[in-house]
């Protein structure tokens, strides 16, 4: 969807029987008004203009598109040791028979827009998903970090009886590279700093909520919160609505042992904590990076 004029340069090569090997790059300035048809209406339409406080109206200049990769560094290697390599030689021995293939890749990031770090209603917005209210900057204006890659496949052939065999190892990201895909867009990174504090805010203001209805239970000053001494202490707890919430207070005490001293005084920083691990997957690394490293190892038989 729309131009896109580039540069492509291949360098193929090959040494003898043994190696051959390729290099690519290209260089491409793909832009468009939008990154597909639907980009302003599912996207820009939303979005409020700074002059007159109205929508903001369609792009009218040419922006880099979603898919956009300037960039592009590309290779493949491959070693083929023939069954004869070196007969009589410890080296022709470890090598006969052995393939080692691998691929590199190297690829500028994807653009993205980013939203405002004042408007609170995309605090938690990820790239590729439209803004609330306001853009911070220009249309796909901001860009991903590189992807870099090294793949790597190792085998060996050998024969039991009429058998043929070969064992391989396959890895992948096998330099175990950090590739990020997904950045909060208000901060163009991995980490949102005021994302957490407003979960915490609504986790700490439940807390409070539910303690508040318990007297004795809530410190206003430090905001720390005395749990009972046992389990069957907290049959006398009941939720703001004054139903019985033994089980939630069953469930407080738990927390507090498992992410404080387990001195029975839940206190802010225990609770920041508890907060935090309950929402892992909003915040954990595995959100935003791509595979790491991937090994797998195998044998194949030929009959």
């Amino acid at each position: 969807f729309g131009n896109t004029r580039g540069l492509d340069l291949r360098l193929d090569r090959r040494f003898g029987t043994i190696f051959n090997g390729s290099l690519a790059y290209s260089f491409q300035d793909a832009r468009n008004t939008g990154s597909d048809p639907f980009s302003f209406i599912n996207f820009g339409s939303r979005i409020i203009s700074g002059l007159g406080g109205v929508n903001a109206p369609p792009p009218q200049s040419a922006q880099p598109v979603g898919t956009s990769r300037p960039h592009n560094l590309a290779g493949q290697a491959a070693f083929n040791f023939p069954a004869d390599y070196k007969q009589g030689s410890v080296v022709g021995a470890i090598l006969k028979r052995v393939g080692i293939f691998s691929t590199l890749r190297y690829a500028s990031g994807t653009p993205y827009t980013r939203c405002s770090p004042d408007d609170i209603g995309s605090v938690n917005v990820t790239n590729g998903n439209p803004c609330a209210r306001e853009l911070a900057g220009d249309f796909n204006a901001a860009r991903l970090p590189s992807f870099k890659e090294f793949n790597l496949r190792v085998t060996k052939g050998f024969s039991v009886g009429k058998l043929d065999f070969t064992a391989y190892m396959d890895g992948r990201n096998i330099l175990n590279l950090k590739n990020i895909g997904t950045v909060f867009t208000t901060t163009g990174s991995t980490v949102n700093p005021k994302s957490q504090e407003l979960a915490f805010t609504a986790d700490s203001s439940t807390f409070a909520t539910f303690f508040r209805a318990n007297p004795g239970s809530y410190d206003a000053t430090t905001g720390d919160i005395t749990l009972p001494g046992s389990n069957a202490a907290c049959g006398n707890y009941q939720d703001a609505s004054g139903n019985s919430a033994a089980p939630t207070c069953y469930y407080y005490r738990k927390s507090e042992q498992r992410f404080g001293n387990g001195d029975g005084i839940y206190t802010l920083a225990e609770q920041r904590r508890a907060s935090d691990n309950n929402r892992l997957a909003t915040y954990h690394i595995s959100r935003f990076a791509f595979a790491g490293r991937i090994v797998r190892f195998g044998m194949e038989v030929n009959f």
